[in-house]
């Protein structure tokens, strides 16, 4: 079990310290609270992936699901609809704002 301050964990699912403490105290998240230097703490308890390891937010800001890679065909096949879907929002995109 993998414990991080609840400062770190909010930081890493853009959420913000009350949030986060908040899920503590609902039970939605593990967490404990530890005395350090004379200064209560409270940390997060992951077991291994957090819950929401699944749903990362990359730096772009758009979240990414993770998920089982597949067979080589599946990820050629996934690869070509993703290219199709970007040669479409290309043109939405030249369409659209072809003015400014």
């Amino acid at each position: 079990m993998k414990k991080i301050k609840a400062r770190e964990y909010a930081r890493q699912h853009r959420m913000s310290l009350f949030q986060v403490i908040k899920k503590i105290q609902k039970g939605e998240l593990r967490g404990e609270q530890i005395e350090e230097n004379g200064v209560n703490v409270q940390y997060v308890l992951l077991d291994g992936e957090s819950e929401h390891a699944h749903d990362r937010i990359p730096a772009s800001g758009v979240p990414v699901r993770e998920t089982d890679p597949g067979t080589e065909a599946e990820i050629a096949e996934e690869l070509r609809a993703l290219r199709r879907e970007i040669a479409l929002l290309r043109r939405e995109l030249e369409r659209c704002c072809r003015g400014t």
